[in-house]
């Protein structure tokens, strides 16, 4: 028999780029059975944008429209507990501003670098041409030394140092377009709710560690719709950065002294990378944004907090 497929896409008020995702996940060459839709409770014209284009009335694609904003991790939670209670083989997991390559999914369904091993497959990620790839996936992912970046080691840097491969193995992967085998979640359980927002993709990644192979397959590419960008500004997401990519992963995946020390070391490097002026009272708002992010994260405070 052959394997059940479901795509589950996350979006909140997103609707201009959600109608340009859909129909590529409908035009992949190995068709999905299901394309599973978490509606973050958008207040823009979502479901009416849906309608309009007949995705609503396609009977591959189911819309989830949630009574409240639960974030991308809310999100994933309920996507793929609805896909792995359904009985899919596959999840592909994604955000609503990536398009996939039409050949993404065969790309890596016949990609085997384990072989028949239960693992994680993950598209080789673009910006807005061929020419900017990313490959920043972690090749090694570690919050257990004092003052050590978390990811000493990217896919670029093995790039450059020569690797041609056809696929590479990962220790991190972000939830933009990573296909699960439902075994996986069967071990691992769902993408945890309480992050919000950041750090839910690289918790569940951490989880994985040691118990399942990720692999970022060269071949098979996913578009981002919308380039990534840098602020030096504190903003209300730097709350959730600080309180889950620094704190709770430090807290749950450290080791010994360093759980609760490198919280505090990293908070304060994230802290003056940071430009704190501006208008009158800017600098001790961003300052309260975080350090209200590290106290939560040591209290273990978690879900929605902005």
């Amino acid at each position: 028999m052959a394997e059940r497929i479901a795509a589950v896409i996350v979006t909140y008020n997103r609707s201009q780029l959600l109608v340009r995702t859909i129909p590529g996940l409908l035009a992949q060459s190995r068709p999905l059975d299901k394309i599973i839709i978490i509606d973050n409770a958008s207040s823009d014209d979502t479901p009416d944008r849906l309608r309009a284009a007949g995705f609503l009335a396609n009977a591959k694609i189911e819309y989830i429209r949630l009574a409240d904003n639960t974030g991308g991790a809310g999100g994933f939670y309920e996507g793929v507990k609805r896909g792995y209670e359904a009985g899919f083989d596959w999840l592909w997991l994604m955000d609503d501003d990536v398009l996939p390559h039409s050949d993404c999914l065969e790309r890596l369904l016949t990609c085997e670098p384990g072989g028949h091993e239960p693992r994680i497959l993950c598209p080789n990620r673009y910006e807005s041409t061929e020419n900017e790839c990313l490959e920043n996936e972690p090749v090694r992912l570690d919050y257990s030394s004092f003052f050590g970046n978390h990811i000493p080691l990217r896919v670029k840097d093995t790039r450059a140092a020569g690797n041609r491969g056809d696929a590479i193995l990962i220790e991190g992967f972000t939830f933009e377009g990573p296909l699960i085998h439902r075994d996986i979640v069967r071990e691992i359980g769902f993408p945890n709710p309480e992050y919000f927002i950041l750090g839910d993709d690289t918790d569940y990644s951490l989880r994985c560690q040691g118990k399942f192979r990720a692999y970022l397959v060269f071949g098979a590419k996913m578009q981002r719709l919308l380039p990534a960008q840098e602020s030096d500004r504190v903003t209300w997401k730097d709350y959730y950065y600080v309180r889950n990519n620094i704190t709770l992963m430090s807290l749950r995946y450290g080791s010994g002294l360093s759980r609760f020390v490198r919280p505090a070391v990293r908070t304060a490097a994230f802290a003056r990378g940071r430009k704190f002026l501006g208008k009158v009272g800017r600098e001790s708002q961003a300052m309260r944004t975080v350090l209200r992010g590290l106290l939560h994260g040591y209290l273990g405070l978690t879900g929605k907090r902005h």
